[in-house]
């Protein structure tokens, strides 16, 4: 689906009032910040609990050159590793991952055909009657201006009985510089769970 962002210049007056706050209402804003407090207090003591359980932490490394932890996935035909990267909004996988991650990976590259024919037809009004697979696949690769549009997935690695859903990951048909990684998880992934925690010291990522 094309996206279309928007700009639009707002403008926005300030008025500023003058206030005193009574005793009363500096003795609930002090409640209210303590119930905070404890709320967030029993969340770190849940986690803690979770962490020394051992049943939802996955082993990490760090690049050199970059210091974002990278955790790898084992897939039907070898190891897909992803770069974390909290504050990135979306994910992606490459194409290398999807080979390494999926034995039917042809599969896969036939749906992502058809939802890119779908694109140009629906978004762009173009007339692909008369085209071939093969000039459709190579135009496919080649556009890189408009992937973001067309190529989403989701799929699911398991591990030690455990579920890691990565929804709505988008493909990259380029591959990445580096060999060593195959997509990057952002925060559409870590959403998914009540809390999250990289411990660098013991190189875990806790969900």
């Amino acid at each position: 689906m094309k996206k279309k962002f928007l700009l639009l210049a707002v403008t926005v007056t300030f008025i500023f009032t003058s206030c005193v706050s009574t005793p009363s209402t500096k003795k609930e804003e002090n409640n209210e910040y303590d119930d905070l407090f404890l709320a967030q207090e029993e969340i770190v003591e849940e986690s803690k609990i979770e962490y020394k359980q051992g049943n939802n932490k996955k082993k990490f490394f760090t690049r050199i050159d970059k210091q974002r932890p990278i955790i790898g996935f084992e897939g039907d035909c070898g190891t897909v590793y992803f770069e974390c990267d909290t504050g990135a909004p979306y994910s992606y996988i490459t194409k290398s991952g999807l080979k390494k991650g999926f034995n039917n990976y042809s599969q896969i590259e036939k749906q992502l055909l058809a939802g890119y024919k779908k694109y140009l037809i629906e978004e762009e009004k173009e007339n692909l009657e008369s085209i071939s697979a093969e000039k459709l696949k190579e135009r496919y690769y080649k556009d890189s201006n408009k992937r973001n549009g067309y190529c989403s997935l989701s799929f699911c690695f398991v591990e030690n009985n455990m579920k890691y859903n990565i929804k709505n990951i988008l493909y990259i048909p380029q591959e990445n510089s580096n060999n060593k990684i195959d997509g990057m998880l952002g925060q559409d992934f870590f959403e998914q769970y009540k809390n999250v925690s990289f411990d660098y010291k013991n190189g875990y990522v806790i969900f």
